[in-house]
């Protein structure tokens, strides 16, 4: 499991996205949201609005 979550950072890191900069576990509920949004192809803005913790999204401005 370890090495799964690991290979998702890298590849996250390496088309310029960085989660980890902004939530602590991007395993958990809203880090799961953020990884299923951006797989369906949702924009970003949408993604932002529907996060379910109110404190990332004053970080993700």
């Amino acid at each position: 499991m370890t090495r799964v979550k690991n290979r998702i950072h890298h590849a996250l890191e390496s088309c310029g996205i960085k989660l980890s900069s902004v939530l602590a576990d991007i395993f958990g509920k809203s880090g799961l949201y953020l990884l299923n949004s951006l797989l369906d192809g949702v924009s970003i803005e949408e993604i932002i609005e529907g996060i379910p913790v109110k404190q990332i999204r004053k970080k993700a401005d």
